[in-house]
């Protein structure tokens, strides 16, 4: 698996805390490092490749300072070579959710946590496995969550060819130096104008104010993610969605050709008849 598939695949993953649930979600923010080793000999990652992911988000806040003067080979020192060979920072990311539900209730062991020699905490929230994905491509992501957004909210999606599936934007991609995303919800409403994301053919990407709460909840915990360009995520509508929200579709030059011919001809007729 090359590097590039598995970022875009793990960047998928979680986008969102699985420790509280929380009504007041909107315009938070949280930051993650995922890490795992050993390569391959050649430095490629292995299709079974397991990474380790560490998150921070607990005061809705990451701790940016700290955060951004993490390097790759501070991780590498800290957990070892065959731990952490390959170091992802995911983040700083923000919310667009309103609220976050746990699907499983029950008693949940304490999680580990590492504490960075620059004093940057992160909880162990998951362990994955790296699938080949690409970006624009859905993944399954088992995470046992509820996301809502409320009614008169604005919610920018991407709607799949033909309307197929529709998918809300849960977290935006900020980023960190060197890896800089979209800094302000407001340059949301302008990606493709701006050139910031390129849509497959077919897709649309939109922006619309809801007219009533939107719940996400998935298939027995399970709730396919997809992200962009610039890895902003999305969450999918359950099944079967509401395809009054599909828009509508576009009318090319061969439509309005015909009926223009079809109006033509019963023209004609109308003339052979008067003569």
């Amino acid at each position: 698996m090359s590097i590039k598939n598995a970022i875009n695949f793990l960047t998928l993953l979680l986008g969102f805390p699985q420790l509280v649930n929380s009504q007041e979600m909107r315009g938070s923010q949280y930051c993650e490092i995922l890490f795992g080793g050993p390569l391959e000999a050649d430095g490629s990652i292995p299709d079974d490749f397991q990474m380790t992911v560490g998150w921070n988000g607990l005061n809705r806040v990451c701790p940016n300072d700290l955060f951004y003067n993490m390097t790759e080979e501070d991780v590498t020192a800290f957990h070892g070579e065959d731990k952490a060979a390959f170091v992802l920072f995911n983040g700083v990311r923000q919310f667009l959710i309103d609220e976050l539900n746990r699907q499983d209730e029950e008693d949940r062991p304490q999680l580990p946590f590492d504490v960075y020699d620059n004093g940057l905490f992160m909880v162990r929230v998951a362990q994955v496995v790296a699938n080949p994905a690409e970006r624009w491509v859905p993944a399954s992501v088992d995470r046992k969550v509820t996301f809502t957004w409320y009614a008169n909210q604005t919610v920018f999606e991407l709607v799949a060819p033909n309307c197929s599936a529709i998918y809300t934007m849960q977290s935006f991609m900020i980023g960190r130096p060197g890896e800089w995303g979209v800094p302000t919800e407001e340059e949301l409403f302008t990606l493709v104008e701006d050139g910031r994301i390129s849509p497959p053919e077919g897709w649309i990407y939109r922006v619309r104010v809801l007219d009533e709460d939107l719940v996400i909840i998935g298939v027995n915990g399970v709730t396919e993610v997809l992200s962009d360009d610039i890895r902003n995520s999305y969450s999918r509508h359950d099944l079967p969605f509401d395809t009054t929200l599909c828009p509508p579709p576009p009318q090319n030059d061969e439509d309005e050709e015909v009926e223009v011919n079809s109006t033509n001809g019963d023209n004609d007729d109308d003339d052979d008849d008067n003569n």
